[in-house]
Parts: C-alpha cells; structure tokens; sequence
C-alpha cells in the first residue's frame, strides 16, 4: 500500500470514526431520553391507580345517594298524602267544605 493510499484510508477511517461517535451520542441522548419518558409512564401508572381508586368510592357514594334520594321520593309522597287529607279536614283544598269546630262545652252547672 501506498502513503497516498494509506492517507487516504486513514481519512476515510477518520470519517467512519467520526460518524459511529455522533450515532453513539444520539443513541445516549435517546436512551436519556427514553429513561425519562420511563419515568414519567411510572408516574402516570401512579396517578391512574389512583383515579380509579376514586372513581370507585364515587361510585359507591352515588349508589348511596340514589338509594337516599328514593327514600326520600317515597317519604315526600306520604308527607303529600297525608298534607293532602289534612287540607280536606280543614277545608284549605278549596271545597269549602271543612268540618265545623267543635265548641268546648261551658262549664259550670249542667242542665
């Protein structure tokens, strides 16, 4: 071989040196990379755990809150119902016809 040859090759051996460095640099910038996105996945595995943790217990209060709300559906029906007949006796639902008041009797000497 040559010294024209040889400096050549040793040019072109620089050059391939150099290319393997920058595609080595990248590949430690996208491990780096990579690591960190890693991190941020552990984190949102995290936060998920615990979101469906709290939709549970919403779940849960909601199905509580539905059975309360028709306990109360039924409860404000019989207070109508029985406001209702109250009205009647008193003759407040329009009818006029309420009962008369019962006079309490005087006292004193019987008859």
């Amino acid at each position: 071989m040559s010294d024209e040859e040889r400096a050549r090759f040793e040019v072109l051996l620089e050059d391939i040196r150099t290319g393997f460095g920058v595609i080595a640099e990248g590949h430690r910038m996208l491990v780096t990379k990579l690591d960190g996105v890693a991190g941020d996945v552990a984190v949102l595995e995290t936060d998920v755990a615990v979101l469906k943790t709290d939709v549970g217990v919403l779940k849960t209060d909601v199905r509580v809150l539905k059975t309360d709300v028709a306990v109360l559906k039924g409860d404000m029906a019989t207070v109508k119902t029985r406001l209702g007949r109250i009205e009647r006796r008193v003759g407040l639902n329009g009818t006029g016809a309420a009962r008369k008041p019962v006079r309490p009797r005087p006292r004193g000497r019987r008859r």
